[in-house]
């Protein structure tokens, strides 16, 4: 995965908001963002794409795994930014609370 400085973060504020995120070639998007009349509509989850290399990959996860995945990496990023904890577990919450995982 591509880092930037503050990249994590950005990150981890949009989710709970359901805003769409993306650098480079790679991108995640919430299905409630798209119409059902739109070109790559899906009804529920979460989808990443991967855009490298010329062919574009996509998978889609359903809520709970996508929070699976990104408690796992929260844990990861506190290891190294123990001060965060607070905004994290309010990110982390603001997901559970909203898909009721």
């Amino acid at each position: 995965m591509v880092r930037e400085e503050n990249y994590y973060e950005r990150q981890l504020l949009c989710f709970p908001r359901i805003v769409d995120f993306g650098i480079d070639y790679y991108s995640c998007s919430f299905a409630s963002n798209w119409h059902p009349l739109e070109d790559g509509y899906f009804e529920s989850g979460v989808q990443f794409v991967d855009s490298t290399g010329g062919n574009e990959r996509k998978v889609i996860v359903d809520y709970a795994t996508f929070y699976k995945f990104l408690k796992m990496a929260c844990d990861d990023y506190l290891e190294d930014h123990p001060e965060e904890q607070n905004k994290v577990e309010e990110a982390l919450k603001s997901i559970r609370d909203r898909y009721n995982i």
